[in-house]
């Protein structure tokens, strides 16, 4: 029988079923910090308590463990997690991966990719790409759970900066027609991504600070 690869809620705990061994139980108590992580034989899964959870960033952590490791997720699990996609986010992440395999296709024609940091900037991308094709897989809802507060993949995310601006972003490593974007590359969209509703951080080099005061569809 094969292994089932999938994160899930079930009585109260998540389980992540994957292979146990000594590296990924490491791996998986540094990314979600718990100490109630255990392998439970009967289900062939890892579990811990779903308070793990609360925290944004266990939970933007366990997207990405997902993604490296091609895991999926059940409906319940990814409505906790915000790991899921809606009619209009996926349309937001598809026109983000088109955008970004237009920039890939002309790097490879470039005579010297590697100039000016070039060469990185396609490794980047194509990470991205990986990780925007796995979201995809992910539930999708018809429109996104009123329940979640988290950020979530091809979301609409409403910050405020601390001198009282508002701006309406999404978070994109390319521009995208129609919207402003944090880069997942840089300090603001890595921040915003592991953040839910009402959280904040400190923008660099003094700038002052920024908090999410809404995500919509």
């Amino acid at each position: 029988m094969p292994l089932r690869r999938s994160i899930e809620l079930h009585d109260g705990d998540l389980l992540v079923h994957f292979e146990r061994n000594h590296e990924f139980n490491r791996e998986l108590r540094r990314l979600t910090r718990a100490t109630d992580l255990r392998f439970d034989w009967g289900a062939r899964a890892y579990r811990l308590g779903v308070a793990a959870a609360r925290s944004p960033e266990v939970c933007h952590n366990l997207r990405e463990f997902a993604i490296r490791h091609q895991l999926t997720f059940g409906r319940t699990a990814a409505r906790l997690l915000g790991a899921f996609v809606t009619r209009n986010s996926i349309q937001r992440i598809q026109a983000e991966l088109s955008v970004i395999e237009e920039k890939r296709h002309r790097g490879r024609s470039l005579p010297d990719l590697a100039a000016d940091g070039g060469l990185e900037l396609m490794e980047r991308l194509a990470y991205r790409a990986t990780q925007l094709q796995a979201m995809l897989t992910w539930p999708a809802f018809g429109t996104r759970p009123s329940e979640c507060d988290l950020v979530s993949p091809g979301c609409v995310i409403q910050v405020r900066f601390s001198d009282g601006a508002r701006q309406t972003v999404i978070i994109s490593a390319v521009d995208i027609s129609g919207y402003d974007r944090f880069s997942p590359f840089q300090q603001a969209g890595r921040a915003a991504a592991v953040s839910r509703v009402g959280q904040g951080w400190l923008l660099e080099k003094g700038r002052g600070s920024v908090q999410i005061v809404a995500i919509t569809d």
